[in-house]
């Protein structure tokens, strides 16, 4: 990276030219080399696309009024949960994010903002806990009947390893009741992998309001299987 001192000739540069972007930054103007990232068509890659796609789709078959209601619920979000600095300005935006996690719970979209208040103020925590267990059932009760929820965790790592959030990638639950929810069908068929003992599987779960689509709570839980 390389700064730029300005002529009379020229004030300004940015964009891309050649092998170069130029930009400002709190250093001033600088040049610095391209970086293209390497495309990797993952799974989780074309997951993410998929949820992407029907959103957009969505979006595109809203009329006029309908684009405009969304624009309207962000004001009337703003002004009763103006803490949450996470919600986007732009209508598009704020439907994405309100219908993002119900496509990957399997819900439908809502086309409609609700104006239902939302019972939990929007709050995003990370916490930890060591757990033992190997049939990977998750506590239902800790998520309330107007919260939807999604799971995500890693494949089998090493018992020693305490990082790798980022492989973690959706679980479709199966419920035995309504207080437990089995995940270990629906990880095996996610990773093909059933955990024996001696591993650690790193996860995380997600509430959203139903009714509106905010997410809310975040929790990360480490599960060391024996």
């Amino acid at each position: 990276m390389a700064r730029v001192e300005y002529s009379a000739l020229i004030n300004r540069l940015t964009g891309k030219l050649g092998g170069s972007t130029f930009q400002l930054n709190g250093a001033g103007s600088v040049v610095r080399a391209n970086v293209y990232p390497v495309y990797r068509n993952s799974p989780y890659q074309s997951e993410v696309k998929i949820y992407n796609a029907a959103i957009r789709n969505s979006w595109k078959s809203l009329t006029t009024s309908q684009r405009q209601a969304w624009a309207a619920w962000r004001n009337w979000y703003g002004i009763n949960y103006s803490n949450d600095s996470s919600m986007p300005k732009t209508a598009y935006n704020v439907f994405r994010k309100c219908n993002y996690y119900r496509v990957a719970a399997g819900m439908s979209i809502n086309t409609a903002p609700s104006y239902t208040a939302i019972v939990n103020p929007p709050l995003y925590y990370v916490g930890q806990e060591t757990l033992s267990s190997v049939s990977l059932e998750f506590d239902r009760s800790i998520v309330t009947e107007s919260e939807g929820f999604v799971i995500r965790a890693t494949p089998l790592l090493p018992n020693t390893k305490l990082s790798g959030w980022s492989k973690c990638r959706t679980i479709p639950e199966v419920i035995i009741d309504a207080n437990t929810v089995d995940l270990e069908i629906g990880y095996v068929n996610r990773f093909g992998q059933t955990p024996a003992g001696g591993e650690r599987i790193l996860m995380q779960y997600l509430t959203f309001d139903l009714a509106t689509g905010v997410p809310y709570k975040y929790q990360r839980i480490i599960f060391t299987v024996e």
